[in-house]
């Protein structure tokens, strides 16, 4: 999973943060108390270089644009992105 490997996940292009994006949307309505949980990789993001962040808000306010996203994921990235709003 890339946020076990945060060399991978913060990579300069992206990736990282869309793939976990698109996991997290395809499993919130499975299970959205751990697709909650496992938005916490994105915490770090205002870490990290002005690029960087860039592609995790967009990842980010991706998700939180997701039609019918549940209630803990809703929370957990409008937490999220408000942390640095």
């Amino acid at each position: 999973m890339p946020w076990r490997h945060a060399a991978g996940f913060h990579h300069a292009s992206g990736k990282g943060y869309d793939t976990l994006a698109d996991w997290l949307i395809r499993l919130d309505p499975l299970n959205p108390q751990t697709t909650a949980r496992m938005c916490a990789a994105f915490e770090t993001w205002t870490r990290y270089d002005d690029t960087r962040q860039a592609h995790a808000r967009t990842a980010l306010e991706r998700i939180l644009s997701t039609p019918n996203l549940s209630r803990d994921t809703t929370e957990t990235v409008s937490r999220i992105l408000g942390d640095q709003a």
